[in-house]
């Protein structure tokens, strides 16, 4: 469950999913040919310097400068033995910290820069998580600083309709913060539910397990299924019940908070439905995004070099 569907009176499950993602690939296109454009002109600016110690040695017919001379690079010395001494406690705490926020290995960190894929994984060999590594996964994926940026997107433009507001609380900061907070609590409890506390309970992996090197039929089709199929912690195919009763008990939960007009029976399943579109075209992106990150890199690396 990457996010949890909070469309209210709003464009069919069809335009919604593609309205995302097709945001998602333009923002894609304008990060990636900005950064490949910047390091294509600091590559062209680039100057090497000279040490100014070299240049500053002063001519052996005075004595006292070469005393002076060598005192100064004697003391240089001992100013960079300095610095390569053992690093302190607070920089080893800095590196664990740094270390726990980097991606697992063998997951991308995010797909289209932006979206966070902690639960993506790209390995070949099959390694169960333990219930630390699940729970680090799912706060990793759901207090992301990127990803809570596409949750304010998301709530400030998808979620906004010029008749009811943001998600239908209205109109103004208040109601945006509303709908905002609500599609945050959507993703935690569904995430939260369907990612960690089942799959530790029922012994079943969270992740998405990319196929790649198959055609683009059966790679579709694979991504689609991920939907409702998942591994257990022995490696067996199993159905996927921990996040389809997440993304059921976050849908009912909805109810306690969402405008009265978005309340009922009806609208829990149209947002349960939402949520599975959300998360089979989730799949896609991280199915393909290899494909996708290849062809975009490609496009702007020439861009760069046009100029």
């Amino acid at each position: 469950m990457p996010y949890a569907a909070t469309q209210r009176q709003s464009p069919s499950l069809v335009t919604s999913l593609w309205t995302k993602f097709s945001v998602a690939l333009a923002f894609s296109l304008l990060i990636c040919t900005s950064v490949r454009c910047t390091h294509a002109s600091e590559k062209k600016v680039r100057i090497v310097e000279r040490p100014q110690s070299v240049n500053a040695l002063p001519s052996p017919s005075n004595s006292e400068s070469w005393r002076r001379a060598l005192r100064r690079v004697h003391f240089e010395h001992d100013v960079s033995s300095d610095f390569q001494q053992t690093p302190s406690d607070a920089t080893q705490r800095k590196t664990k910290r740094a270390q726990y926020k980097q991606a697992p290995p063998g997951s991308p960190g995010h797909i289209f820069w932006v979206v966070p894929a902690y639960k993506v994984e790209y390995g070949e060999n099959f390694k169960p998580l333990t219930p630390k590594e699940k729970f680090q996964e799912w706060a990793q994926a759901e207090y992301d600083p990127l990803g809570l940026g596409v949750g304010v997107f998301e709530a400030a433009t998808i979620e906004h309709s010029s008749t009811d507001g943001f998600c239908g609380y209205g109109h103004g900061w208040g109601p945006f913060g509303e709908c905002f907070g609500s599609l945050e609590l959507d993703s935690t409890d569904s995430s939260f539910i369907g990612d960690f506390l089942l799959p530790v309970w029922w012994h079943q992996d969270p992740r998405y397990f990319r196929l790649g090197q198959h055609s683009f039929g059966e790679r579709l089709w694979y991504a689609i299924s991920r939907v409702f199929v998942t591994y257990n912690d022995s490696g067996h195919t199993v159905f996927d019940s921990s996040a389809l009763t997440g993304t059921a008990i976050a849908a009912g939960l909805s109810n306690f908070y969402y405008p009265p007009q978005d309340v009922g029976v009806s609208h829990t399943m149209t947002r349960i439905a939402i949520d599975l579109g959300n998360t089979a075209l989730y799949n896609f992106a991280a199915e393909f995004w290899p494909d996708i990150h290849t062809g975009v890199d490609n496009v702007a690396h020439k861009i760069a070099h046009a100029f």
